[in-house]
This record gives C-alpha cells, sequence and structure tokens, in this order.
C-alpha cells in the first residue's frame, strides 16, 4: 500500500471537484489542517473517515486505499486490514515522542513543587513554587498542540483534547492553592481543632474566669 498515491489522490479529486481545504474539512467535520497532512503525506486519515471521505471525492474506499482511480480491490476487508497496520506503524514519529516528552516534562515538573511543598528539610519562596506550577501547566498545553495539530482530526476530537489540558491545569492550580489555604498551616501550627465554636466559646469561658477573679 502506497500511502504517496493515496495524498496525492485526495488532493488530485479535490481540485479537479473544486473543493477547498476548508470546505472539505466542514463537510466531514475535520480540521482544515487534517486535509493539509492528508494531502501533503504527513498523515492519514482515520480509518472512520475513509468512507465519507471518498463519497465526497466521487470514488471508492477501494480506490482510494490503492490511490488510484479505476483500479478496485476485490477483498476491501484486508485492504483496511493493510490500512490499519500501516498507519499504525506510521504514528509513533518525531511527533508523537516529542508530545511524550512535554507530558513527562510537566509530570517532573509538578512532582519537583510537590517535593518542595511537602518536604519540610527544603525552604523554596513561594514565588518559586508557583512559577514551577505554571511550568508544568505550560508543558501539558504544548503537549496538547502538538498531539493536537498532528493526530487530531475531528473537530470533535480537538474539542476533547483542549477540555483535557483544561482539567489537568485545573488539577495542578486546585493542589497549588490547597496546599497554600489549609496544607500550609499546618506546617505552622502544631495543634487544630474542628469542632465548630470551639475557639469562640473557650475565650469567653476565659474572660468570664478573668472577671470574676478580678
Amino acid at each position: 500500500m502506497n500511502l504517496n498515491k493515496i495524498s496525492n489522490l485526495i488532493k488530485t479529486k479535490r481540485k479537479e471537484l473544486g473543493i477547498t481545504q476548508d470546505e472539505l474539512a466542514k463537510r466531514l467535520f475535520v480540521t482544515e489542517k487534517a486535509i493539509s497532512r492528508w494531502e501533503t503525506g504527513r498523515g492519514t486519515p482515520d480509518i472512520s473517515l475513509l468512507l465519507p471521505l471518498s463519497k465526497e471525492l466521487n470514488i471508492d474506499v477501494s480506490e482510494l486505499l490503492n490511490g488510484e482511480e479505476n483500479k478496485k480491490s476485490k477483498n476491501e476487508v484486508e485492504q483496511l486490514i493493510e490500512y490499519n497496520e500501516t498507519t499504525k506503524a506510521n504514528k509513533y514519529n518525531f511527533q508523537f515522542k516529542l508530545t511524550f516528552f512535554f507530558y513527562i516534562l510537566s509530570i517532573l515538573a509538578f512532582l519537583l513543587y510537590l517535593r518542595f511543598e511537602y518536604d519540610p528539610n527544603i525552604e523554596v519562596n513561594y514565588f518559586i513554587r508557583l512559577l514551577i506550577i505554571v511550568i508544568a501547566s505550560i508543558f501539558v498545553i504544548i503537549g496538547n498542540k502538538i498531539y493536537s495539530n498532528y493526530y487530531v482530526e475531528k473537530i470533535e476530537d480537538k474539542k476533547k483534547v483542549l477540555k483535557f489540558s483544561h482539567i489537568i491545569v485545573f488539577i495542578y492550580y486546585v493542589i497549588l492553592l490547597f496546599n497554600m489555604v489549609i496544607f500550609a498551616r499546618y506546617n505552622i501550627i502544631d495543634s487544630y481543632n474542628l469542632v465548630p465554636f470551639k475557639s469562640i466559646i473557650d475565650i469567653f469561658k476565659n474572660e468570664g474566669f478573668v472577671k470574676r477573679n478580678v
């Protein structure tokens, strides 16, 4: 199976039909970058998009998989299996490794923040800890941006990736706020109580005791 022939056929048929990349993307509910990747050979359509793509280009799925018009295969199932295996082999390229690299950097940065926050033997300025969280968040956003640009085709999936990055960043900052508001005080105060109004009641009792003795 020749992926270059497939990309050339997509580009050729799109131009023959007078369809722009943006128009084709809207019809398939994918991003315009996805169409550009398909036509330049930097990516391949997801197997779930082969049927709607072939319909938009007025060709059969078999012709699309062969990369040639008027060339059909009797066993389309075998072609689909071969296509799936071929595209899977090309998936783990430089962009995938780069995405994974930024995810690892984000996790390491967050673990470093936790080390500074919970280790009593390490004293780090608040602004440095905040900076580490910001850096960890940026790494997540960069990783998701690369993944979204090179691997996500459907607009719906692109929104999910964006939502995922927002969730991760939100979790980072919730933990940061938790440490600032709650855990940080535990490092200073040796004891605390969870009984409502106990401290206020104790103050009134002590004042009353003092007044009676005076």
